[in-house]
């Protein structure tokens, strides 16, 4: 393409001069400056697939395909082309709290439901809202890598709160918090279970000071052992509590769809700064949630891979106790996708993790999860989305990874 005279020729372009101009050579550009919070951002990992141990994973290959699919194409044909935007689907709004009330004793109204692209930008939007730089933001410790993202991103004041066998503890002598995150179906990564006193004892504290609560219940559709607690939001009376999780842990890693459920005097703040920042899931696959939860797809499938999972853990601790005995000491948990498993020696485990992905696994480094130095070291090994018999082999190939050390 050349233009002469204000008119455009569309002709080939050709290398050398135009009308004067020197030919221009190929220079690598500058990074331009970048922010501090830029700046600091680890390099994004390389996608390796679904390998042994990740956590976090379901099984894809549990997943019921075809009624997804006969909802994805209903949910197509059902729309029209001039149907206006839907930031929320009422559809799945009202299908979802339906859901979250029978199973995890929920307690709200349909248009307190907010549907988002991911679990992790429903903590982003309340850190937006709630924090200015500088104000005091709880989390525990070790925690999950992505509230402690997003809070930096919020240039929050992060105070790393350690965590005992009942999860997050609450220090008397801090100053109060702004904001909480917690995990207290299973805590991430140790996978403890945060039981009622504890829970309500957070409570308290959040009504004491003011605090809002996000409780990231990731996967708290996995429970194995006993009954399953309330969640956190159900013993809510005083409205601190965002309940927040996702459909990818329990359908498929690519339907990313993740919500939150906002108390009452947050709700119009939270859809404004949704709708300002684009955190919005497409409509025809809210649409077709809507759809597979309403004709039970969802909680059939849920309670079916729920007893494969429970197996695929007493799986692979067996296999890990039959393997790795000396080396390693593995903690049971009573649901979710992952177990801990701490080294006894309190070996490098990041050495540990990378000797494991010469193996072909996927393995995430205890002491990775602490915002500090490390109390102690261990391997966080996903299960749910491996069939025993690979498991199994993944055990074994563990085992040569810790010999090779």
């Amino acid at each position: 393409m050349a233009i002469h005279d204000g008119r455009v020729d569309d002709g080939p372009v050709r290398g050398g001069s135009a009308d004067g101009l020197a030919p221009t050579s190929r220079v690598r550009p500058a990074t331009p400056p970048l922010s501090a919070w830029a700046a600091a951002l680890p390099d994004a990992p390389a996608e390796t697939g679904l390998r042994p141990f990740r956590t976090g994973f379901a099984d894809p290959r549990e997943f019921p395909h075809a009624a997804w699919a006969r909802c994805l194409r209903e949910a197509g044909r059902g729309a029209p082309l001039d149907r206006p935007f839907v930031t929320n689907s009422s559809a799945l709004q009202e299908a979802l709290l339906d859901h979250l009330a029978a199973q995890r004793g929920v307690r709200a109204e349909p248009d307190q439901v907010v549907i988002l692209p991911t679990a992790r930008a429903a903590l982003a939007l309340v850190a937006a809202i709630l924090l200015d730089p500088g104000d005091e933001a709880w989390m525990e410790d070790p925690g999950y890598p992505g509230s402690r993202a997003a809070l930096t991103s919020a240039r929050a004041r992060i105070r790393p709160v350690p965590v005992d066998a009942a999860g997050l503890t609450l220090p008397g002598d801090a100053p109060p918090p702004k904001l909480v995150v917690v995990t207290p179906s299973h805590q991430f990564p140790t996978g403890c279970l945060m039981p009622l006193a504890r829970r309500r004892a957070l409570l308290r504290l959040g009504e004491a000071t003011g605090a809002i609560i996000v409780e990231d219940d990731y996967d708290g559709e996995f429970h194995f052992d006993g009954a399953p607690v309330p969640a956190l939001q159900a013993l809510d009376e005083a409205g601190r509590v965002v309940y927040a999780g996702t459909f990818a842990k329990a359908t498929l890693p690519a339907i990313r769809v993740g919500y939150m459920v906002v108390p009452r005097p947050l709700l119009a703040t939270i859809l404004a700064a949704q709708r300002q920042v684009g955190l919005i899931a497409a409509s025809h696959i809210q649409d077709a949630l809507a759809l597979f939860i309403r004709r039970g797809h969802y909680r059939a499938h849920v309670r079916r891979v729920r007893r494969l999972y429970r197996e695929r853990r007493d799986r692979l601790v067996a296999a890990l106790q039959h393997h790795c005995p000396d080396e390693l000491a593995v903690a049971t948990p009573a649901g979710g996708l992952q177990l801990l498993a701490t080294l006894r020696d309190g070996g490098d485990d990041v050495a540990l993790a990378a000797r494991a992905a010469r193996q072909g696994l996927d393995i995430l480094p205890l002491s990775r999860l602490y915002a500090g130095a490390a109390d102690r070291t261990g391997l966080l090994l996903g299960f749910a989305s491996c069939r025993p018999a690979e498991l199994a082999t993944a055990a074994a190939r563990l085992a040569q990874a810790l010999a090779a050390e």
